[in-house]
């Protein structure tokens, strides 16, 4: 299972009026993938005005996740079910 997840913090910069408080939220957007396969993709306005890059961020990562856990849970459900060792199961990797 792979996940990429990105945040633009200027998303509607320009294309908004300047003085629009929806115009400064930033742009949150993923996919997950279950072997290359698109399963979920996602791109939305953040729910909050964020005050930095790494803010935007980190929304976006929380945001992935909440799509990501679930169907790991799944996979892990069904893994067990059909007998394969939990050495295989899948483990969380994140880099910035």
């Amino acid at each position: 299972m792979d996940c990429y997840v990105d945040a633009d913090f200027l998303s509607l910069h320009e294309k908004e009026p300047w003085n629009d408080p929806v115009s400064v939220k930033s742009r949150t957007g993923f996919l997950l993938l279950i072997n290359n396969c698109p399963i979920v993709w996602s791109s939305k306005l953040q729910d909050l005005i964020a005050l930095s890059t790494m803010m935007a961020e980190h929304y976006a990562l929380s945001t992935a996740m909440r799509g990501v856990l679930p169907l790991r849970n799944l996979t892990m459900t069904v893994a067990k079910a059909v007998g394969i060792p939990d050495e295989h199961l899948s483990t969380f990797k994140v880099t910035c």
